[in-house]
């Protein structure tokens, strides 16, 4: 009875030396956060060693005649609405293209070449504002204009839209008449004054 006694004081005092075996470690694995930072590190390219010559962005392809608003966006556009706010503020005379001989599309023309140089207004800009004050006729012929599909606008500088405009209102068939009206002019019984002021408006 005692050794049993000492074999069962044996297995408790076992029992209570015995080291527990620690818990096997359980992973945790944080969730994925997307940052628009670290993905654009992880798929930007890398940086071009130093020295290297980088290639520029292609230029933009700057335009020979006049300027339009439809040809351009952003900054420019704006640009140009408030060119022709300013111009407006001279309050330039509107050619209507009715009834009208050579001289009044020429004044017109000096009119406007005036106000460009008054202001100080760009070769570039100035088919555009010249465009918004023509009415009636006058508009119509430079909507047809726009609308041929032959006609490249960027290439009516303001030089060629006088030209145009020229051709179109004082065509070669007047030239031939006011040329023979030149010559077939006399001084009769005007002034020497008014002579010379026929003289002059035939000539020009």
């Amino acid at each position: 009875m005692k050794r049993l006694e000492d074999l069962l004081l044996q297995q408790a005092a076992a029992r209570e030396t015995q080291i527990p075996t620690p818990p096997t470690p359980v992973e945790v694995v944080a969730p994925r956060v997307s940052s628009p930072a670290l993905d654009a590190s992880r798929t930007a390219p890398a940086a071009a060693p130093w020295g290297e010559d980088i290639a520029a962005p292609p230029a933009r392809a700057s335009v020979a005649g006049a300027v339009f608003p439809l040809m351009v966006e952003g900054a420019e556009r704006d640009r140009l609405m408030e060119c022709l706010s300013e111009f407006r503020r001279c309050s330039p005379l509107t050619f209507d293209g009715e009834n009208v001989d050579h001289w009044i599309v020429e004044k017109w023309l000096m009119h406007m070449e005036k106000l460009f140089r008054d202001t100080f207004v760009e070769e570039r800009d100035r088919v555009w504002l010249a465009t918004h004050h023509l009415d009636s006729e006058a508009y119509r012929w430079w909507l047809d204009i726009q609308d041929n599909p032959s006609t490249d606008l960027t290439a009516i500088s303001w030089k060629r839209f006088k030209e145009l405009l020229l051709e179109h209102y004082f065509p070669d068939s007047v030239k031939r008449k006011m040329e023979q009206d030149l010559r077939n002019l006399r001084q009769e019984d005007r002034t020497v004054a008014e002579y010379e002021r026929e003289f002059s408006r035939l000539l020009h």
